[in-house]
């Protein structure tokens, strides 16, 4: 079956479940810095409700690697060969392309750790440089050995994550073994390789729902992802209760903010992004426009809003209300980070307006000189 060669698209539904990611992870950072730094604000009987809340918000930032696997996907076609039916990704200039990103995104994430936490910290390694590191791998495998490679590489990531205690007892703890497989022992997240079958999985969302369209079937596919993200949620959430249906709701039984998270747990959240990914497909039209645009806006601002927030709101909560236990700190806090979210997404959205204007005005000047 051949597949229609498209142009870059955008998918509606992902993009409103991506600012639904954005404002969960603005969200999430806020609640974190405030409760945990510089020690724990709120009395020991609040953590469950805390972690409760936590694990809730995860659940959608997970949808933040999901939905950029699907981006991914809309990009790549651009370098798929009807005649040859593979992907082309030098020859076309995809590979170029995504090493350019990819070398972007890095630096980036570079220069946001040097602003929110200092020099210092300019080689930790966060998602910026796990998503950089991610799009280059799929594109060198994409282009090597097409979707059965990639498939593959998705299939040896998944099981590297239910085995990452092990394959970390394997090797010295070192930078590039904290970035490749993880080490609980310092700050370093996202590491590459139990966390880069997300974005994989993104990618054959994409795959198998314009195979889907393509056939008429779209509502097959979406009513069997409902179907197997509510058993998988299930499932998972009845696995993780070790003793009966007590779940003990601590840090250190649940989620250590340096450790790998429990695998159940991940499933879990990745499950929701299959439950809420048809929902969305069938109630899309239904919603407000207003409040359809804005989240549009904002799925499609995720860089730039992460840019911004992550220094100003780690600064606001671990420097400037530091000694503030009272909530109206952290309500003031979600308040300035939400309208930052607001005005941010404006302006991106715009911005092919304001670059159109920019190069009016240089022609301008020019033309006058």
């Amino acid at each position: 079956m051949q597949l229609p060669r498209s142009k870059y698209e955008r998918w509606q539904s992902i993009d409103l479940l991506k600012g639904v990611g954005v404002v969960a992870m603005v969200t999430i950072h806020c609640v974190t810095w405030w409760y945990i730094y510089p020690t724990f604000r709120l009395p020991a009987e609040s953590e469950e409700l805390f972690i409760l809340g936590f694990l809730a918000l995860g659940a959608f930032v997970l949808f933040l690697p999901l939905t950029g696997g699907v981006a991914l996907w809309y990009m790549a076609r651009r370098a798929y060969n009807q005649q040859t039916k593979n992907y082309q990704v030098v020859k076309s200039g995809f590979a170029t392309t995504m090493l350019f990103r990819g070398v972007m995104l890095a630096v980036l994430g570079i220069v946001m750790n040097i602003v929110a936490w200092g020099w210092e910290s300019a080689w930790l390694w966060n998602v910026l440089q796990f998503y950089a590191l991610a799009l280059i791998c799929i594109t060198v495998v994409l282009g090597i050995s097409g979707l059965r490679g990639v498939w593959a590489l998705g299939i040896l990531s998944f099981v590297a994550a239910w085995y990452s205690e092990v394959l970390q007892s394997l090797f010295s703890p070192t930078w590039l073994s904290s970035i490749l497989i993880g080490n609980p022992s310092d700050l370093h997240i996202w590491p590459l390789v139990p966390w880069l079958f997300t974005i994989i999985l993104g990618f054959a969302v994409a795959e198998w729902y314009q195979r889907a369209k393509h056939l008429r079937q779209t509502r097959q596919l979406l009513l069997g992802w409902f179907i197997a993200g509510v058993t998988v949620f299930l499932v998972s959430l009845l696995l993780l209760i070790p003793n009966g249906p007590q779940l003990q709701l601590q840090f250190s039984t649940i989620w250590d903010f340096s450790d790998q998270p429990p695998m159940f747990l991940i499933m879990a959240m990745v499950s929701a992004f299959f439950i809420f990914l048809p929902v969305i497909e069938v109630v899309r039209e239904g919603l407000f426009s207003v409040f359809k645009t804005s989240l549009e806006s904002i799925g499609r601002a995720v860089l730039p809003i992460y840019l911004l927030h992550m220094p100003s709101s780690f600064w606001y909560f671990t420097e400037l209300t530091t000694d503030m236990t009272e909530p109206s700190w952290l309500l003031l806090g979600l308040s300035i980070q939400y309208g930052l979210i607001a005005i941010v997404s404006l302006l991106w959205l715009q911005r092919g307006q304001a670059i159109l204007y920019g190069k009016r005005l240089v022609r301008r000047l020019t033309t006058k000189v």
